[in-house]
């Protein structure tokens, strides 16, 4: 430690330590003083950084080296615009996934590995350097078919190729200083109808007091045996399996639950093996990285449930004729609609409709959940349906609608693991 590391809180001191020797230089006497006059916490410093740099002379800039374009990948510029819409989502989104190196951005349309993009950064007010353009390269693309898409968000990492000096150490600073509290203080998303089985010694202890603060309402199983009754008796969203006791095949292990047609994420150390696409291995050495996982998994869920109201006409054919109708509302999972004629509950149908903005029919079958008769003319029935079988296209078409159209905000990661 340098002799003036000792006027500094440790947090601030050890981010400093990572910084230029002239950025360290310039902010050390200040901070000392700063410390010196008034006691300051966590929330008082970045403030105090953010003046003294405002009047540091400004450094000439060093053009970065962009790598050569890969040759089976030619590179092209667009520009990529990530913006953060609350200081409640910064908490949570920014701070808890930030790395300096490099940004994972979450899109149905990732670009190609080797494309040299310009990102538009916006940060929160409290950094008070407004717009930035930064430049950046995709080192990583997660397509939506892909292994890597393992909760049904594709999305490309971004490796950033320069960032002003000043802008590293604020940033920085930041982290140091909220890292380790971000989860004990930040909202948690809500994780209620999660199961857990025979994990209170494997999850790292800020995990599960993520967990217990989001409110689990499943009762903790034991062990793996005992996971299909507690399933059946209260149906969760989704289950969260210690993988350590799964032996040697861990695919006929966790089939009893796949069947339950239940999202399931298995926590193993030193497993990376996707089962299929309901299951997913997480390492448990990497908490962040685990709570991410299990936020995405639950958003999915609600994805799938949000309901998006549309006004779209649609035909729903069976042997004896077409049924004309409009549809109410569409989800990933199922569609309400009005139609002239009646059917019957556990009918299967074939569906055509084009929902708004949408230049593709969609097509496929669906299965009748519920049939009332709607206010107003007589003939018309209002029917709950959901979805048997869409068209490939069709699923990915409704998937790109419901996410765009759901008013969810678009998940936009800055994770350490994504370099």
């Amino acid at each position: 430690r340098r002799p003036w590391a000792d006027g500094l809180p440790i947090v601030v001191a050890s981010a400093l330590e990572l910084a230029g020797e002239e950025i360290v230089d310039h902010l050390a006497s200040g901070l000392v003083d700063a410390v010196l006059r008034k006691p300051l916490g966590p929330n008082d410093l970045l403030p105090v950084i953010e003046e003294l740099l405002a009047a540091r002379p400004p450094r000439p800039q060093t053009a970065a080296v962009l790598p050569a374009p890969s040759a089976a990948r030619p590179a092209g510029r667009v520009h990529l615009d990530v913006q953060l819409q609350s200081a409640r989502e910064y908490m949570v989104e920014y701070s808890d996934n930030l790395a300096l190196g490099g940004i994972f951005v979450r899109t149905f349309d990732p670009l190609p590995s080797g494309t040299e993009v310009s990102v538009g950064l916006t940060l929160p007010f409290r950094f008070r350097v407004g717009a930035l353009t930064l430049r950046g390269r995709v080192v990583r693309s997660v397509c939506a078919d892909s292994p890597g898409a393992r909760t049904g968000q594709p999305g490309m990492g971004i490796a950033l190729l320069d960032m002003p000096e000043d802008l590293k150490v604020a940033m920085d600073a930041y982290v140091a200083g909220y890292r380790a509290g971000c989860i004990a203080n930040a909202p948690p998303p809500p994780l209620t109808g999660v199961l857990l089985v025979g994990l209170q010694s494997l999850l790292p202890g800020d995990v599960r007091a993520f967990l217990r603060r989001a409110g689990v309402s499943c009762a903790r199983c034991a062990k793996l045996a005992d996971a299909p009754v507690a399933i059946a008796r209260v149906r969760p969203k989704l289950v969260v399996v210690d993988g350590n006791d799964l032996g040697s095949d861990p695919r006929a292990a966790v089939a009893p639950l796949t069947a339950t047609g239940t999202r399931l994420l298995v926590v193993a150390r030193g497993m990376s093996e996707e089962l299929s696409g309901e299951v997913a291995f997480l390492d448990p050495g990497e908490p962040h990285r685990l709570l991410d996982q299990i936020a995405e998994a639950v958003e999915l869920l609600q994805r799938r449930a949000t309901r998006i109201p549309v006004k779209a006409p649609v035909v729903c054919r069976r042997p004896d004729g077409p049924l004309n109708g409009v549809i109410d509302n569409v989800s990933l999972t199922g569609v309400s609609m009005l139609l002239e004629g009646d059917c019957a509950v556990g009918e299967k149908l074939s569906i055509g409709f084009k929902l708004p903005g949408v230049g593709d029919e969609l097509k496929g079958q669906v299965s009748i959940l519920r049939v009332g008769r709607a206010a107003g003319e007589p003939p018309m029935v209002r029917v709950g349906a959901r979805f048997e079988a869409l068209d490939e296209d069709s699923t990915e078409t409704l998937r790109r609608f419901v996410a765009t159209s759901s008013g969810m905000r678009a998940y936009v990661r800055f994770s350490e693991a994504e370099e």
